[in-house]
């Protein structure tokens, strides 16, 4: 309704106000906040292609021995295979093939990511454990890595982060158990309907 004193079209003060206001609120939710100075990241590191690689903490729903593994034809080349988890079958996933690196070591550990309804393992050549990395030290990657997935966060020390949230957001990581029309295994994020 439009105020008596104010042209129609134009905004009371009041208004604007809370127009200005909500739209301030709508760009801070979208904005990550800065992380605090002193924070400090906690990270599950393990050896990808000869190099240390570490993905958050946070992402990891657990790290386990790759047993059982079975191959799945018909899958995109990074597709390592399924593994049947206490009843549930989670698609692994070899980032050495994305990131064009060498698979000289046998993959020997699955790294679980967990987040966002949906869940899929990397396959590992191992484990180092976990560290606690200073966000305000985490470089930039440097340019021509190799990855055009954009799945590398930065590099700490001498450890190369990956991004959980962007590999968890990624829906093509994760296999589909039905074959599209042409009979290959297709992906899709967990509760999208099938195309």
């Amino acid at each position: 309704m439009d105020h008596p004193m104010h042209p129609p079209g134009q905004d009371s003060p009041s208004l604007r106000r809370a127009r200005i206001l909500r739209e301030r609120a709508e760009r801070l939710a979208r904005e990550e906040p800065p992380a605090p100075e002193g924070a400090l990241l906690d990270v599950v590191a393990f050896p990808l292609g000869g190099e240390p690689f570490a993905v958050g903490a946070l992402h990891v729903g657990e790290v386990l021995p790759l047993r059982g593994v079975t191959p799945l034809p018909g899958t995109p080349p990074f597709v390592a295979g399924i593994l049947n988890l206490r009843g549930t079958l989670v698609s692994l996933v070899d980032l050495r093939v994305l990131l064009h690196m060498p698979r000289e070591e046998e993959a020997r550990m699955g790294v679980i990511l967990r987040g966002k309804g949906m869940e899929f393992g990397l396959v590992t050549e191992g484990l180092l454990g976990t560290r606690r990395v200073p966000v305000e030290q985490i470089r930039p990657a440097p340019p021509g890595t190799g990855d055009p997935w954009g799945l590398i966060l930065g590099i700490w020390e001498d450890l190369i982060l990956l991004d959980g949230a962007r590999l968890l957001a990624e829906p093509s990581l994760v296999v589909d158990d039905a074959p599209d029309p042409g009979g290959n295994t297709t992906t899709r994020r967990e509760g999208e309907e099938r195309r």
